[in-house]
């Protein structure tokens, strides 16, 4: 699984890769309680004996007899908190540079397919969005409004401020940082712009958009 660098736990899936195919495996449920699931191989349809046309968990080809590349994988063997793909940095966790006071998230776009979200963490000093105080939270397509106001409760104490993306599977529990994941994010002046990939499928960065702004006043 992807080393943590020091964020917050998240809910992930214990992913095993069974295949050597460029085409898609089904998530099932794992047999083992307190696990994720994890990607099985569905013979339907596939030429090479090993992988499905059904389901989500895309995996790369590299080439004849080479290993399967997941962005997991990626981020795995670098143990950083991006790694770059065809030039351009893609990150799984992304660190807001601080000072921050109080800050504003707005949902651009998503795929409409399952519900994409937002993880918002901090340490040093807990989080306050719609009256609700935490150090951490998670903001969904599904239920949160379009824009989502938040305050840092204690900006002096602020040590970290941290985002990266989540999403939801078809039986209903939170995944992150598995598969095909990832960040592409713009920076401005005391904003961002977020592309993100979720782990189902190829790398695709149009699954969520999302707009962060923060003052540090």
């Amino acid at each position: 699984m992807l080393k943590r660098i020091g964020a917050p736990t998240v809910v992930s899936c214990s992913v095993r890769v069974v295949a050597r195919c460029s085409v898609a495996l089904r998530r099932e449920p794992s047999e083992r309680r307190g696990t994720g699931p994890v990607l099985r191989p569905n013979l339907a349809g596939c030429r090479c004996g090993f992988a499905c046309q059904d389901g989500p968990g895309v995996v790369f080809h590299g080439g004849e007899g080479s290993a399967l590349v997941l962005m997991q994988d990626r981020f795995e063997q670098a143990r950083t908190p991006s790694v770059e793909v065809d030039g351009t940095a893609v990150w799984a966790i992304y660190e807001i540079p601080l000072p921050v006071s109080r800050g504003r998230i707005r949902f651009l776009s998503d795929n409409g397919g399952r519900a994409q979200g937002i993880a918002l963490a901090a340490n040093g000093s807990a989080l306050r969005v719609n009256d609700v105080t935490g150090a951490s939270f998670r903001l969904w397509t599904d239920t949160a409004p379009p824009e989502i106001l938040f305050e840092v409760v204690d900006p002096m104490k602020l040590e970290r401020l941290r985002v990266w993306n989540v999403w939801r599977m078809r039986h209903g529990a939170e995944d992150g940082w598995t598969g095909n994941f990832g960040m592409v994010v713009e920076p401005d002046d005391d904003s961002l712009v977020v592309h993100c990939s979720d782990g189902l499928g190829a790398l695709d960065f149009s699954d969520l958009r999302f707009r962060i702004e923060w003052s540090r006043g």
